[in-house]
């Protein structure tokens, strides 16, 4: 009886234990793809100089889409492949706000530039 009872215990524990192994390598993993997405989010920029479009602090494919202030998409980029920065001559009128929609497969995030 009490190796029976030693063997139930036993199986009890390791069946939690590998449970509880489980359950920690899961929120491993989410902690991960969370703070990749959080780093990847605070490091995005966007700028926009002598008609040039700059896009910094990706390393992946994205959708880059330009719309004015009536939302009227004016450019639309896809499958844009950022290594750490992107640049594209695109000429806007002048003295005009747009908003730049960038997409991956992590995040969706706006930014707006003026056309100077």
């Amino acid at each position: 009886m009490k190796q029976m009872y030693f063997f139930l215990l036993l199986l009890c524990t390791s069946t939690g234990m590998i449970a509880s192994s489980r359950i920690n390598h899961q929120m491993d993993a989410i902690q991960y793809s969370l703070e990749t997405y959080f780093q990847e989010k605070n490091t995005l920029k966007v700028s926009y100089t002598n008609e040039q479009l700059i896009v910094i602090g990706q390393k992946n494919k994205a959708t880059i889409e330009i719309y004015n202030l009536l939302g009227k998409q004016v450019v639309n980029l896809t499958n844009v492949t950022i290594n750490g920065s992107f640049s594209k001559y695109i000429s806007l009128p002048k003295n005009n706000i747009y908003i730049v929609k960038i997409s991956t497969k992590a995040l969706t995030k706006a930014f707006k530039i003026v056309a100077k």
